[in-house]
C-alpha cells in the first residue's frame, strides 16, 4: 500500500510541474521495473 501511494505522489508531482507524456512515462518505466524487480 506504501508503494502504491509513493506512486500517486510521484503521479502528482510529475502533473503539477506539467511535464511532458516522454517524461512521465520514462518515470512511470523506472518505477514499473523497480516494482518489478521487488517483487
Amino acid at each position: 500500500a506504501q508503494d502504491i501511494e509513493a506512486l500517486k505522489k510521484l503521479i502528482e508531482q510529475l502533473d503539477q510541474s506539467k511535464a511532458d507524456k516522454n517524461t512521465v512515462n520514462n518515470e512511470l518505466d523506472k518505477v514499473g521495473i523497480l516494482f518489478v524487480n521487488k517483487y
